[in-house]
C-alpha cells in the first residue's frame, strides 16, 4: 500500500456518543426548521435508559419544542426497541435547557457557535497550523 493512511474513529448507530450526537443533531434540526438562524448549544449525556439534556437553544417558539419524543425517535432509529434494551418508551430524559427566542444582540453569536465539522490529524503545539497536525 502506498501514500499515507488516515484514520478517524467509527462507531456504530447505538453507541452512546453516536447517540449524544444523534440527539443534540435533532434538537439542532428541529430549531432549524422553526428560524432559520436558530441558536443552539446543547450538550447530551447518556447512561443506560437515562438521558440529559442540557443547554440553550434559541429560535422562535422554542420553548414549545418537546425533547422526549425527540431523544425517543433518535433512540428507535438506532434500533432501539422492546427487544435491544433500553426501549425508548421507557428512557427517562431529564432537561434543564434554557428555550426561547433570540434575544437582542444574540444572533451575533452565529458565526461562533458554527463550529460542526469532521476533521482528522492530532493536535499540537503549533499556532501555525491552528493546533492541528493532518499528516
Amino acid at each position: 500500500m502506498s501514500g499515507k493512511v488516515f484514520v478517524a474513529e467509527y462507531v456504530l448507530p447505538g453507541h452512546p456518543d453516536k447517540l449524544c450526537d444523534a440527539i443534540a443533531d435533532a434538537l439542532v434540526e428541529e430549531a432549524g426548521c422553526r428560524e432559520r438562524r436558530a441558536l443552539c448549544g446543547v450538550e447530551v449525556a447518556v447512561h443506560r435508559a437515562s438521558v440529559f439534556v442540557t443547554g440553550r437553544i434559541a429560535c422562535r417558539n422554542a420553548e414549545t419544542i418537546d425533547v422526549t419524543p425527540i431523544v425517543r425517535s433518535v433512540f428507535g432509529g438506532a434500533g432501539y426497541n422492546s427487544t435491544w434494551y433500553p426501549n425508548p418508551s421507557a428512557l427517562k430524559v431529564a432537561t434543564d435547557l434554557c428555550l426561547g427566542p433570540l434575544h437582542e444582540g444574540e444572533a451575533e453569536f452565529r458565526r461562533f457557535a458554527d463550529d460542526q465539522s469532521i476533521v482528522t490529524g492530532y493536535a499540537v503545539d503549533l499556532p501555525g497550523t491552528n493546533f492541528l497536525q493532518t499528516s
